[in-house]
């Protein structure tokens, strides 16, 4: 399957707003596609979705009802599934945010809607910027891009959840670990989650510390940047550092003596390990 590129384009300023619609042409155009297989051609879809993306509340439901039917998680067709996600991506509502998160970790939607809820996300948590993935490899290297958003005068961005950037990134962390996902969606998982991540503040309690062999530790920081970590060995009071580079799976460290390892962030212990005095192969 060939991955679908969504390309959207930055409102201006100076843009005219997007007529209002009436409540009966918001009704009939929910009415003519909410629950039913995407339009084939590119025209039909902003004469409906387009329309509904003006109709405020009811706007706002009738996407949502979408986005949630077996009918939209079984679309495959990619020209159709990117002009229906350009066409309704960018609107900062909770509705929309809890919508769009409940349909990237969707298991029974097929890949391109998976992808596709992920990126809509994105514009949702990082308006103005995206980090799409270029090739869908994986596991990494995994080569993420950068992307453009935009933000709709529909919706309400007061109503997204309290923490929604970090439990945006965190659902995107899930996701990229989930071995049962397919490659693509764990590919476009980690690129948001490298983008959102970067935002945040950094979370010591991703920095976790494995024994390995005779005096041979690794340190893992699940960060997307990277930390000087200071350690202390044993009864030995002498601090010393490493500096563990970001989201690395296998940072190692070789200490002088047997005993127990511990290591520090900002001052605070973040994590120990006893040696474990097995010889290395």
């Amino acid at each position: 399957m060939r991955a679908f590129s969504i390309v959207l384009v930055v409102a201006l300023a100076s843009s005219a707003p997007l007529s209002a619609q009436t409540q009966a042409q918001c009704d009939a155009a929910a009415d003519s596609v909410v629950g039913k297989p995407l339009p084939n051609v590119k025209s039909l879809t902003w004469a409906y979705w387009g329309r509904l993306t003006r109709c405020g509340a009811t706007g706002l439901n009738a996407i949502a009802s979408h986005l949630a039917t077996a009918v939209f998680a079984a679309e495959s067709n990619d020209d159709r599934i990117g002009s229906f996600f350009s066409t309704v991506m960018g609107i900062r509502s909770g509705q929309m945010y809890a919508a769009y998160t409940t349909l990237a970790q969707n298991a029974a939607a097929t890949k391109p809607i998976r992808v596709g809820a992920i990126e809509a996300l994105g514009t949702i948590v990082t308006p103005g910027s995206g980090f799409n993935p270029k090739d869908f490899k994986h596991p990494f290297p995994l080569i993420c891009g950068p992307g453009q958003g935009v933000i709709r005068a529909l919706g309400d961005s007061t109503s997204l959840p309290a923490n929604y950037r970090a439990t945006a990134a965190a659902t995107m962390e899930s996701i990229e670990e989930d071995q049962s996902s397919p490659a693509q969606v764990r590919g476009a998982a980690h690129c948001f989650f490298i983008g959102i991540a970067s935002r945040l503040p950094f979370n010591p309690a991703k920095l976790k510390l494995f024994y390995v062999c005779g005096n041979k530790f690794r340190i893992r920081n699940q960060n997307p940047v990277e930390a000087t970590v200071y350690f202390t060995v044993g009864k030995d009071t002498a601090t010393h550092h490493v500096l563990v580079g970001p989201l690395a799976e296998n940072s190692p460290l070789t200490v002088s003596n047997d005993g127990k390892l511990r290591i520090f962030y900002n001052g605070q212990e973040v994590d120990s390990k006893a040696n474990g005095n097995t010889p290395c192969p």
